[in-house]
């Protein structure tokens, strides 16, 4: 039977499956896990993917083509998007959905920092930098920006930004543009003699300011004079160290050369996912370009050589997040659209937690329901799944402790293999 034609006749449908078999792959330690972050600025829709028909009860608009499909234990939207249903079909074994995920707020920036920190005051470093810092020594870049929003808070020595297209690579490569005093153009590069004695006056006007320094100017300068030299051990790779919306090639070249251990991208596009009107047709655009990217990341992780073992793929030691800062309301505006609405979606891809799974479910009216943190499954005792517990769980997945981060949430156990 095709899995897609298979309709859900029942939310019991879901629960008749209790088992979430593990993927036989290699053993990655949580210290060693890398992870790549996708960001959809806007609020995606989940009534176009992630959350089915549920029923009796069930408000939520949808598209009129838009039917309820399954993929190993994963049922999504159908529609006519085959891209979707071919990306389900064929990954399902390395997906997990927490859906209903409530972000307490609807304001687009706000939800921003939420969802990449747990937090409103933008001062905390997001969960990539978190991760990256705590692999300082083994990483030329720890945290490696192709597209924002970035939260660095007191790392800033362990992010590197390309967010704003060519520039770091023209100036790893030394490539300026040429400046025109009267008619004679200045060379395009720095002679060698001449960039050495730069270096060397840089470096001692470095040690200058840091001698004379205490507090948290001192650190400040330590983590600036840190960034100086993480570009300059970085000039080697300046090719690849390129911003661009989704360019998932790049991302993974950069992993399994050892020379990242986190990739922060946003899915820049224009008209975003804020759609207030033409919902449908705009979500559908948007949607179908994020799936093929997606489609085609799976097939690299699998096919690119990972760095802990001979044997091993990134599809072994990454873990892909894919999210955006806040949902849609449950019903059509009039305009065609939808407005703001704080309960959505965040899909895991890759290993490191148990795939082909949905943890947490959304309402008919497009809220989310309590989960059993220490099993991953539906408890009307649990707790209410937020941006915090994703944080503390990507934090818990890299052998972090989330209770060092004060985190207002406890990490999802149940989903860590």
């Amino acid at each position: 039977m095709n899995r897609r034609n298979l309709i859900l006749g029942s939310s019991a449908a879901l629960a008749a499956s209790s088992l979430y078999p593990k993927i036989s792959r290699a053993s990655i330690s949580g210290a060693d896990r890398k992870f790549i972050f996708v960001f959809c600025y806007g609020g995606w829709d989940p009534a176009m993917v992630f959350c089915p028909h549920l029923g009796d009860g069930d408000l939520i608009d949808r598209e009129s083509n838009s039917d309820t499909a399954i993929a190993g234990n994963i049922p999504y939207v159908s529609s006519s998007r085959s891209i979707v249903n071919d990306f389900f079909d064929t990954h399902y074994e390395n997906i997990l959905l927490f859906n209903g995920l409530e972000v307490r707020n609807i304001d687009h920036w706000i939800c921003a920092i939420l969802s990449k920190t747990g937090d409103t005051g933008g001062d905390l470093p997001d969960w990539a930098t978190i991760i990256g810092q705590q692999q300082m020594e083994n990483y030329i870049i720890p945290h490696f920006v192709m597209g924002g929003p970035v939260f660095a808070g007191e790392y800033p020595n362990a992010v590197v930004s390309s967010s704003g297209g060519n520039q770091l690579y023209h100036m790893l490569n030394g490539a300026f543009n040429y400046q025109y005093s009267g008619d004679t153009p200045l060379p395009a590069t720095v002679a060698p003699d001449s960039r050495d004695a730069l270096h060397a006056f840089a470096a001692q006007r470095q040690q200058a300011l840091l001698s004379n320094s205490i507090g948290r100017r001192k650190t400040l300068l330590e983590n600036s004079v840190n960034s100086l030299n993480t570009l300059q051990l970085s000039q080697p790779h300046a090719e690849n160290l390129r911003g661009g919306s989704l360019d998932f090639e790049r991302a993974t070249t950069l992993l399994s050369e050892g020379l990242v251990r986190c990739v922060s991208m946003n899915h820049n596009v224009s008209p975003t996912y804020d759609t207030h009107s033409g919902n449908y047709y705009t979500q559908g655009v948007n949607l179908t370009a994020l799936f093929e990217g997606l489609h085609e990341l799976m097939a690299l992780l699998e096919s690119t050589p990972g760095t802990t073992s001979p044997t091993s793929s990134l599809m072994d030691e990454t873990t892909v997040v894919v999210h955006s800062e806040m949902g849609k309301t449950p019903q059509i505006n009039g305009s065609s659209g939808k407005d703001h609405w704080p309960f959505t979606t965040t899909m895991l891809l890759g290993s490191g937690f148990t795939g082909n799974r949905v943890v947490g479910s959304f309402t008919g009216g497009m809220n989310g329901e309590k989960v059993d943190f220490a099993t991953g499954d539906l408890f009307d005792g649990g707790s209410v799944m937020t941006a915090s517990t994703i944080g503390a769980t990507l934090l818990a997945m890299a052998d972090i402790d989330p209770g060092d981060w004060a985190l207002d949430s406890s990490p999802i156990t149940g989903i860590l293999t």
